[in-house]
């Protein structure tokens, strides 16, 4: 269910990276928009494997990927803070994800030479 809701949102604000030309020009370069679907995509990868950490490293790439493309003048200002304004509500929806944890189970065996015999009374009959 949380996976559902936070992929939603990935659907719904990421799909500001496709539609590249407004009215005004185009707001990102056909180079940009490959780019930036790609990070999308590893997006999508960590949020169905599960991974909070691939997600979190996955959304940071995107930040830095869009940062970049502003940068360099691949996308506009007005797309690049919408990108960015979707990355930050997946973020904040990250914290509803489950974390994985693992637990650690020490079996251990009697020492070699140490008898251990039923403590509980009367096991032969006396």
């Amino acid at each position: 269910m949380i996976r559902r809701r936070v992929g939603a949102l990935l659907v719904g604000g990421l799909a500001l990276i496709g539609a590249g030309c407004g009215s005004a020009g185009p707001s990102m370069t056909g180079d940009a928009a490959r780019q930036l679907a790609a990070k999308d995509q590893a997006v999508h990868l960590a949020l169905a494997s599960g991974d909070r950490a691939a997600m979190d490293r996955s959304l940071a790439d995107l930040r830095h990927t869009v940062a970049s493309l502003e940068g360099r003048g691949q996308l506009s200002a007005d797309r690049a803070h919408g990108i960015l304004a979707a990355v930050d509500a997946v973020q904040t929806d990250l914290v509803l994800l489950p974390t994985t944890t693992t637990s650690t189970t020490t079996i251990t065996s009697p020492r070699p030479g140490h008898n251990h015999r039923d403590q509980g009374g009367g096991g032969n009959g006396d």
